[in-house]
């Protein structure tokens, strides 16, 4: 009831914001003056608001919570110390699993084998299974978290399942290298996110403030899309010899061979 008031009270001045940049332009100097007022008080206003919806009980956890965790979980996080301290919380988990994927994984890359080529992927899977969780938590806490970050946390929770139970066979052993060097620069990629993320928490705290990460990630992004594309191209391949090899590949050829000389000999 009283989340429905707030949200119908931060719509209203999002309409009265508006409202009066339509009428800036067509008054004198003193209006104007009087409507800048009006609408810095608005502002605050809806901060203000926007602060009391977040000390609110959470209505509802949400159906992937609801699932994991019951419905019955009361997961509200009240005031800011605690809502401060579980993101602190998050961002040193995804540290400490992010280290320990790199020993793991580099020793890996050096001691082939595939038991511990299953403890790594077996590790990936506990943690993208709990970041999801973690996430969801902070998402109906108030946090901005982007869907399409959880939903890529969802993806990526499948895809080290089907590669944990991937058949040890030579597909895999000529993917296998290139797969652990992708996740050992994805690990210290996140690393410099977490310490990036660390540090807008404490400037949020401090000054109320939070920077963009556009730039700082855009070459990031384009090498990470690179090695992506060069890892889809691998698959490709190592997909493409597989059939060669199949008998399901010369079936298909001799079909092929078969009916084309038939349809010549029609034709001759």
């Amino acid at each position: 009831m009283y989340i429905l008031f707030i949200t119908a009270e931060r719509l209203r001045f999002k309409s009265e914001i508006c409202r009066t940049e339509s009428h800036v332009s067509n008054d004198s100097e003193e209006t104007k003056g009087t409507l800048a007022t009006m609408k810095k008080e608005i502002v605050e206003v809806k901060q203000k608001l926007g602060e009391m919806k977040g000390e609110l009980p959470i209505p509802k956890n949400g159906w992937y919570l609801s699932t994991i965790l019951g419905s019955n979980l009361n997961l509200s996080l009240l005031n800011k110390n605690d809502r401060y301290r579980y993101k602190e919380e998050y961002e040193k988990f995804k540290f400490s699993v992010t280290c320990a994927v790199l020993i793991i994984f580099t020793l890996a890359l050096f001691f082939p084998s595939r038991l511990m080529d299953a403890l790594c992927f077996f590790l990936l899977v506990w943690y993208y299974c709990t970041l999801t969780i973690r996430e969801a938590i902070l998402s109906i806490n108030g946090s901005r978290i982007k869907g399409w970050w959880i939903l890529h946390h969802y993806f990526t929770t499948v895809h080290c399942g089907i590669t944990l139970t991937w058949h040890d066979g030579e597909c895999y052993q000529r993917f296998r290298t290139q797969l652990l060097i992708f996740t050992l620069y994805i690990a210290v990629v996140q690393l410099f996110q977490s310490q990036y993320q660390k540090g807008c928490l404490r400037r949020l705290r401090a000054l109320g403030q939070r920077h963009s990460m556009d730039i700082t990630m855009i070459p990031i992004c384009i090498s990470f899309f690179l090695i992506a594309c060069g890892n889809s191209v691998t698959l490709l391949m190592v997909f493409i010899h597989k059939w060669k090899q199949s008998g399901l590949y010369a079936t298909s050829l001799g079909f092929t061979t078969k009916y084309r000389s038939k349809s010549i000999s029609k034709l001759g």
